[in-house]
């Protein structure tokens, strides 16, 4: 999928969620990668904060931009970020976290080092989430480790 795939497939989701009765609206949060150069490309709009963990370095990948469907045209943000071999990709709903003051739990858990196994990361973060939240919205974490073949 190309970034004008992407751009043509959100205007698309936007016209059709505008078409509907009442408040309407979605996030859009999308991680693209280049496997061959490993040019990366975030595209968020109105989705929380993505992380890029570094070793013991952490990079919050966010955007003020609104939802899709409260406006006319989708208001959507690309933010390139340099990806190497060995990082983590941490993305998640605002059910986990929304907000830069409610993520000093979650960079204090992702500044620690990372268990080799992915999926159990994920669930952990959505475990730490539920107990600070209650659960009361919906808790989604995606994490991705980038290797080289070599």
């Amino acid at each position: 999928l190309s970034e004008v795939g992407i751009g043509t497939a959100a205007s698309a989701l936007s016209h059709r969620i505008r078409q509907r009765e009442g408040e309407c609206t979605a996030t859009l949060d999308l991680f693209w990668l280049d496997l061959t150069t490993l040019d990366a490309l975030f595209i968020k709009s109105g989705a929380a904060p993505s992380y890029v963990k570094r070793a013991s370095s952490i990079f919050r990948i966010r955007s003020e931009t609104a939802p899709i469907g409260l406006m006319k045209s989708v208001d959507a943000e690309k933010i390139r970020v340099e990806i190497k071999s060995g990082d983590i990709v941490i993305m998640l709903s605002d059910g986990v976290c929304s907000s830069v003051e409610d993520s000093a739990w979650l960079i204090s858990y992702l500044s620690k080092d990372a268990p080799s196994d992915m999926e159990e990361y994920a669930k952990e973060i959505v475990r730490l989430a539920a107990k600070r939240s209650g659960a009361s919205d919906d808790l989604t974490v995606s994490v991705v480790k980038i290797t080289s073949k070599e």
